[in-house]
């Protein structure tokens, strides 16, 4: 009899689950009450069931909206593992045990460093890697959109842990033309004269480098052209459009195909950090795979 009333308990938790995720996809009970097509009131008491079955609360308030607990973010994560299992484990041609490894990254580091390690530790796995901003990373392994992240800066989460995972080097990167001083204080007063290229991460890294790499001289940003893609900001810097700061392993990539000048005598180290939820010992296993290949000395792309 315990073991039919689990089921039951199982049973009736499962049938909550979509409306308990569209909560999280969407951060708001009336939003998740539309995609779902359901009144309010009935959201409200799916929520208020699937509360009572995992005895304590799965949300919190954040101004008008919703918030994950730290047990609503754990729970958010097995649920979903749970329902892409169903719907596996429904179509035969699928593998039930190649549920996909989900990551969130800054993309200069994502794309060219990371990237590559995850190939070697993934094995048969699916790998899901959304880019996103730094301060966007932590929110969605939080909220268990995410297995995995990594970011610049850590944030104060009772649901997550941070470890160092990689230092990077961040250079300024110039047309090749351009002629580029070295000295902190010549270099300063040459920034303040020359247009800058943003992107979408750079807010972060020019600070980052400006702190380390002009030994606090004064700096001012004189703002050119901005992109959304790191990869659009190194191409406007390669035809003329200014200068930018961005990691050394995406200006010797990009170099290749856009000719750059990397002033590789101002470098200012960066500190990638890994986010998992607390008590995710399984992905805590697979990063410290990840760490060991992220430490393994890489061959540099071509450079100019």
């Amino acid at each position: 009899m315990p073991i039919q009333k689990e089921n039951r308990s199982i049973e009736r938790m499962l049938r909550f689950l979509p409306g308990f995720l569209a909560v999280v996809e969407t951060g708001s009970a009336a939003a998740a009450a539309e995609r779902l097509h359901k009144t309010a009131a009935a959201l409200s008491y799916d929520l208020r069931q699937l509360h009572a079955l995992a005895g304590e609360p799965l949300f919190g308030k954040l101004g008008r909206g919703l918030q994950l607990t730290p047990a609503g973010a754990r729970f958010a994560a097995a649920a979903r593992q749970a329902l892409d299992l169903l719907a596996r484990s429904a179509d035969p041609a699928q593998p039930v045990a190649a549920t996909p490894l989900r990551v969130a990254a800054v993309s200069g580091f994502g794309r060219y460093v990371l990237l590559p390690a995850l190939f070697a530790v993934a094995g048969e796995r699916p790998i899901e890697l959304a880019f996103q901003r730094n301060e966007d990373v932590a929110r969605r392994v939080r909220e268990g959109q995410a297995d995995l992240g990594f970011c610049f800066t850590r944030v104060r989460s009772a649901s997550l842990r941070f470890a160092a995972a990689y230092e990077e080097r961040l250079v300024l990167v110039a047309p090749p033309s351009w002629r580029v001083p070295k000295a902190p204080a010549a270099l300063a007063a040459w920034c303040r004269e020359h247009p800058c290229v943003t992107y979408e991460e750079s807010d972060f890294v020019f600070a980052h480098w400006h702190a380390r790499a002009l030994a606090g001289a004064r700096h001012r940003l004189n703002q050119g052209d901005h992109y959304s893609e790191l990869e659009e900001a190194v191409a406007a810097v390669s035809a003329g459009r200014g200068y930018s700061i961005v990691p050394l392993e995406t200006a010797e990539r990009l170099s290749v195909l856009h000719p750059l000048r990397i002033l590789r005598a101002r470098q200012a180290g960066n500190t990638l950090h890994a986010a998992t939820r607390q008590g995710d010992e399984a992905m805590t296993a697979l990063l410290a795979r990840l760490a060991a290949e992220l430490a393994r000395p890489r061959r540099r792309g071509a450079t100019r």
